[in-house]
């Protein structure tokens, strides 16, 4: 062994504390005799060592390290020999500049699961069974560095047994924060029609389950709303009670083998489902199940049970269960006791309680597959706070403030980009409070005070408000510039490389101060110029329009036929009384409350109604969503041409179409070949793709087999608004 008489300090930054480091730390420098010691700090993980060789002991610390830790670098220093008589771990310090990550909560593990179903252990059937690889983190953290003094677990004081484990640096729960066991762990109960329950507990939901009765249950980063997934009437119950009149439920089951006898999901879907994140993945359903779930998709968003609380509940249920956030439509999901009671009193027949407080709510993860890319629509449970190691370093400490819908927060500190979990859409008082708490938090977390921060330009946004009102170093940037930004910071793409960037999606405030959302740029992460867009159309009642697509349609009609659009046989179908029908018109001829636009997801909704799918939009994407369930392979395109800087697409032949079911496939296939003309126009050879329309499959694969283009897109943050606040960090920390 090549050891010299020296003692070596190592300090790792990554997700390093919360996922089982130093134990494995602590292991794996007892085996090579190293002596020393490990311990958490603000910066990471400090160890300092001696008695080793050095090389050796780093290529086996990257080689086994645990599975949910991520190491983004090591520096090494050379001390002066100490002579340390063994390795221990220490306890942690507070010192450094706070840039690691905070640990995101995580599903069972194996061993967890293993132990849950063994009557011969300790823990078996225990609803709070978790390990240092598994259970809560992120949403029981007071403060950092992650020690059980810093969670909400600090109130529950160890039993013997679990201080041995605890203790116990072979032990898998070494060091495991949130440790517990019936003995001292939290306690919990059934409430309903004013009873407490403390006995036979999930029995009892389980018998309400059976008679179609919702319950409210207190997991990991929240409340669900439950029922039976099977029942329809519960299903429709849960919608009324809700007022969730057609956007899809999740669908949670046991395990894999009960989801496939409702599901066919591919081998690269079963991977995500599986694994230790368990997220909620869009996956084809067997028809007839979940049709009231559903609500004409042939996907459904399905996950596993996470918990021991939800795999307690399985025992006394053979049905999967609708699981959604326990919330009020639009409002954060709930996390308080208390708060849940009063909020879902009118929705809820019973709650499922437990007196482990949740510091902040964490929502479920949800994620689709296009072959074997994981595509994130919602980046929350599991997967976040994310942090995003970035090859260029930050020239000044930057903030990202997100945008309206999805939002979320981002830190661009050193070479790192730390990217929140969703808050949610900032129009209800209560996801503003959680807004303003997840942004008070992170600032704490990291110990950080912003040189720059990057707002939405949009002047109303509450984001864009927010942060002029607290802090004066503000600056705005343009939402689909952001989105571009995004994947070049999660690619790491050279900040001088000449790129064709696409953001298409249904709303961003644009620079002329009309709606954006139908983008080509041109330039490279310093500069980005509109080169190409959607010809704009007009929204005839601003806000309404989004909600309404007959407007969208009307719009077209207009423009095309004027006044003569009354006589289009599309106008009778659009069942405008004639007095509105007139008074659109003017509105629309004289630009009153209407606002010009290029939104591609306006088009999408327009398809939708034109196909007969949906006569609202009542949530975001639904056309979008319901326009790809439609898609089948077809070479058939609508027409369209390039002037100058727009794209003009033919309406006269979409709002012509006889042929209704292959018009889902024409459009789909249209901003295709738009795409694929452009890039040649351009000569392009780096084009990056982000915004919500790029959640279509048959998009994204007719991209990916393009020849002759490097193309990047956003893989592991949302390619959605919920990744705007990476693209708005990244360019303040570039920028100064």
């Amino acid at each position: 062994m090549n050891v010299d008489k020296k003692r070596f300090r190592l300090l790792i930054k990554g997700t390093v504390q919360g996922v089982g480091f130093r134990p494995f730390v602590y292991n794996l420098a007892t085996s090579l005799g190293a002596k020393g010691f490990v311990l958490n700090n603000a910066d990471g993980v400090t160890i300092e060592i001696e008695n080793v060789d050095i090389e050796k002991f780093i290529y086996l610390l990257k080689a086994k390290k645990p599975p949910l830790s991520e190491i983004e670098d090591i520096t090494i220093k050379t001390l002066d020999w100490f002579g340390f008589e063994d390795f221990k771990i220490e306890e942690s310090t507070i010192f450094g500049d706070k840039t690691p990550s905070v640990p995101p909560d995580m599903g069972i593990c194996e061993d967890c699961l293993k132990e849950f179903n063994n009557p011969s252990d300790r823990r078996y059937k225990y609803p709070f069974i978790n390990c240092t690889n598994c259970g809560p983190r992120y949403s029981i953290v007071l403060d950092i560095p992650y020690d059980r003094k810093n969670t909400t677990m600090n109130v529950f004081e160890m039993c013997e047994d679990c201080k041995k484990e605890y203790e116990d640096k072979t032990n898998r729960r070494f060091h495991a924060e949130a440790i517990s066991c019936p003995n001292c762990g939290p306690i919990y109960w059934y409430e309903k029609n004013g009873n407490i329950y403390k006995e036979n507990i999930f029995e009892l939901m389980a018998k309400d389950l059976k008679d179609s009765k919702i319950i409210a249950l207190k997991g990991l980063g929240g409340f669900h709303l439950i029922c039976n997934a099977l029942d329809e009437k519960a299903v429709r119950t849960l919608r009324e009670r809700k007022k969730r009149s057609s956007k899809p439920f999740a669908v949670m089951f046991k395990s894999l083998e009960e989801a496939l006898k409702y599901l066919e999901p591919t081998e690269d879907e079963i991977k995500p489902l599986t694994s230790i994140q368990k997220p909620i993945v869009l996956i084809k359903r067997k028809s007839p199940y979940f049709e009231e779930a559903c609500k004409g998709l042939s996907s459904v968003g399905a996950f596993l049970a996470y918990t021991g609380i939800h795999l307690r509940l399985f025992d006394f249920i053979d049905f999967p269960i609708i699981a959604t956030s326990g919330n009020i439509s639009d409002t954060p999901i709930c996390k308080d006791n208390d708060k849940a009671k009063s909020k879902l009193k009118d929705i809820a027949d019973g709650f499922f309680m437990h007196n482990r407080d949740i510091k902040r709510p964490v929502d479920d993860s949800v994620i689709k597959l296009i072959d074997d890319d994981v595509s994130i629509i919602r980046l929350a449970r599991s997967y976040a706070p994310k942090p995003i190691y970035i090859n260029t370093h930050a020239k000044a400490i930057s903030l990202g403030m997100g945008a309206f819908l999805k939002s979320t927060i981002s830190i661009f500190k050193n070479n790192t980009i730390i990217l929140s979990p969703h808050i949610g859409d900032l129009e209800s008082i209560d996801t503003i409070e959680h807004y303003k708490n997840t942004l008070e938090d992170f600032l704490r977390f990291y110990d950080v005070k912003p040189d720059i921060v990057v707002c939405d330009m949009h002047p109303n946004f509450f984001s864009s408000i927010y942060a002029k009102s607290i802090f004066s170093n503000v600056i705005s940037l343009q939402h689909h510039k952001a989105h571009i930004l995004s994947v070049i910071a999660e690619n790491n793409i050279s900040l001088d490389q000449e790129i064709l960037g696409i953001a298409w999606d249904g709303t961003g405030y644009g620079e002329d101060g009309t709606i954006w959302g139908g983008e080509f740029f041109i330039g490279d992460a310093y500069n980005l110029k509109r080169a190409f867009y959607i010809k704009p159309y007009k929204l005839i009642g601003n806000e309404k329009a989004i909600k309404d697509p007959r407007r969208i349609v009307l719009s077209f009609l207009f423009e095309l036929l004027k006044e003569k659009a009354y006589k289009h046989p599309l106008i009778e179908k659009l069942h405008f009384e004639e007095k509105e029908l007139k008074t659109l018109y003017k509105m629309w001829e004289n630009d009153t409350n209407t606002t010009k636009t290029s939104s591609m997801g306006r088009l999408f909704d327009m398809v939708a109604y034109l196909m007969g799918l949906t006569d609202v939009i009542d949530y975001e994407a639904k056309g979008a969503m319901m326009v790809e369930d439609r898609y089948i392979d077809s070479k058939e395109y609508y027409d369209f041409n390039i002037s100058n800087n727009e794209i003009i697409i033919s309406f006269e032949d979409i709002l012509g179409e006889k042929e209704i079911d292959k018009m889902a496939s024409k459009f789909i296939n249209m901003l295709f070949e738009i795409i694929v003309s452009i890039i040649k126009l351009l000569k392009a050879k780096n084009v990056v793709v982000s915004g919500g329309v790029f959640y279509n499959r048959p998009l994204m694969r007719k991209l990916k087999a393009i020849d002759g283009i490097n193309l990047f897109y956003n893989k592991k943050i949302p390619t959605g608004d919920g990744g705007i606040s990476v693209g708005q960090a990244f360019y303040g920390g570039i920028l100064c």
